[in-house]
């Protein structure tokens, strides 16, 4: 879509005219920063309207960039400008950002600013300072409510929302031509939306840690439940753990972890054939699974973010790590690149648990890495794959991938009830479990009835470190009938 765009901007007769585009962006963009807030449940909406908005951000630019382009003796200069944006684009994004920011909010912020390129003339003088004044005044109040937006009875909370929602709607429509003013209008629902969660986190509920670096944002949020205070662990848009915070439950695993679970059933069927077993976990986050460690058993946890290993290591925030196994090594650095270092034939089981937001990293789950795991596994190991996800079919591509390698599978989908303890703390989860044969699968899994054979969906395809089919694997999980 990019590259389309220098060639619709710089084409004799564009196929675009420059006027449409510049109508169609106040709404495209307003809409798109309204939709982030809305969650993943409108996944495959978010990427459509998302892209829209990027095609027309990035075609408005390139139109002012043809039209202001300089005669054929100053083109070196012109490429050479271009190309040094750029890169400033691209450092301010993947550098600064992160350092500036706890949370993703340069991406709204690019999309507001990208009213100021809209079509339209620039006030000046006077009219330039009032427009400023006036923008920051708003900002102002619209900024004072969103601190105290949760402290607010519901019913006021919800009816200066709504104010303020009819205020941007018809401010979109209204100031669309004039640059300056629509900037702020975008500017200002952007400030709303990114702080939607917290306006809107349920009573008892708080932020009490936030932090972004190179590989997302971990936030850790407080809420008092009918069992106890707990401690919830959300990486970018998705939770992922949980801790209750009364003494008698601090070391009991909790969300996808739980022993009646998938990943407590399938420890505890290697742990019951493979004595004093070894075993490495792909993935930390809070720490849930050092406490399924037991004596005389070797566990090595593999982290990426250092940001996560230091939050699961903080005793205010999550004490699974510190309480459970304080002696077991945390590795720092992508498990592809580490779990090589590692000699072969070490681990009874290896766990791959590495969620990014909402996803699981493509090369943790190609035919390659596969292969990887299973020269680090001692004879008769197993390979564990957590593969739960709202918008892609994981399961699938482990499936195909265990399949194409010879290998024996088993899928779980645990749901928790009411005869867990601590069910309302626990999650749904899908599993797979990777071993040599049928045999020997069958004999491990002999007391756990509910894993099964399933077939990978044709959709997605068997992934390699040069061929991954995300699109595959989006509308397997849309359209197909799985667990």
């Amino acid at each position: 879509l990019y590259l389309l765009t220098f060639i619709v901007a710089f084409s004799p007769r564009p196929l675009l005219p420059f006027w449409l585009v510049e109508k169609v962006f106040p709404y495209v963009s307003f809409a798109a920063i309204v939709l982030i807030s809305m969650g993943p449940d409108n996944f495959i909406l978010q990427i459509i309207l998302n892209l829209v908005c990027f095609y027309l951000i990035a075609q408005m630019c390139h139109n002012r960039l043809a039209k202001d382009r300089p005669p054929a003796e100053s083109l070196t200069e012109f490429y050479f400008f271009m190309s040094l944006g750029g890169v400033i684009g691209g450092a301010l994004t993947a550098l600064a950002a992160p350092l500036i920011f706890n949370d993703v909010y340069e991406y709204q912020l690019v999309i507001a600013i990208g009213g100021l390129v809209a079509i339209g003339a620039m006030p000046k003088g006077k009219q330039l300072w009032r427009d400023v004044l006036l923008g920051l005044a708003a900002l102002a109040i619209l900024t004072a409510y969103v601190m105290n937006a949760s402290q607010l009875p519901d019913f006021v909370r919800n009816v200066a929302l709504l104010s303020f929602a009819v205020a941007m709607v018809a401010g979109v429509h209204l100031f669309r031509s004039s640059p300056v003013r629509l900037f702020i209008i975008l500017l200002a629902t952007a400030i709303l939306t990114v702080n939607i969660q917290g306006i809107f986190l349920a009573k008892g509920e708080r932020i009490i840690y936030s932090d972004r670096i190179f590989f997302g944002v971990s936030k850790v949020i407080y809420n008092n439940t009918d069992n106890g205070p707990v401690h919830i662990f959300q990486h970018g848009n998705t939770k992922h753990n949980v801790q209750l915070r009364t003494q008698e439950a601090l070391d009991y695993p909790l969300a996808y972890y739980s022993p009646e679970g998938s990943f407590g059933q399938a420890v505890d069927a290697v742990r019951a054939q493979k004595r004093d077993m070894s075993v490495a976990v792909v993935g930390l986050g809070a720490g849930a699974m050092a406490c399924h460690v037991r004596e005389n058993e070797s566990w090595k946890f593999y982290e990426i973010d250092p940001l996560v290993i230091e939050m699961a290591r903080t005793q205010e925030l999550f004490t699974y790590v510190n309480n459970c196994a304080p002696n077991s090594p945390i590795v720092t650095g992508d498990a592809r690149l580490t779990l090589q270092q590692e000699p072969a034939a070490k681990f009874d089981l290896i766990m791959i648990d590495a969620f990014s937001s909402d996803a699981i990293p493509a090369h943790l789950v190609t035919k390659e890495a596969l292969e990887l795991y299973r020269s680090k596994l001692k004879q008769g190991g197993y390979i564990f794959f957590h593969t739960s996800n709202r918008n892609l079919d994981v399961s699938s591509v482990v499936l195909n991938v265990a399949e194409v390698s010879g290998l024996a599978s088993r899928f779980i989908s645990s749901k928790p009830d009411e005869t867990i303890r601590y069910h309302e703390q626990v999650s749904a989860s899908n599993a797979i479990l990777v071993g040599d044969d049928e045999a020997s699968l069958n004999a491990l899994l002999r007391d756990y009835p509910d894993w099964e054979v399933k077939k990978g969906s044709n959709l997605v395809g068997v992934w390699r470190d040069d061929f991954s089919h995300i699109i595959g694997a989006l509308l397997a999980n849309a359209f197909e009938d799985r667990k």
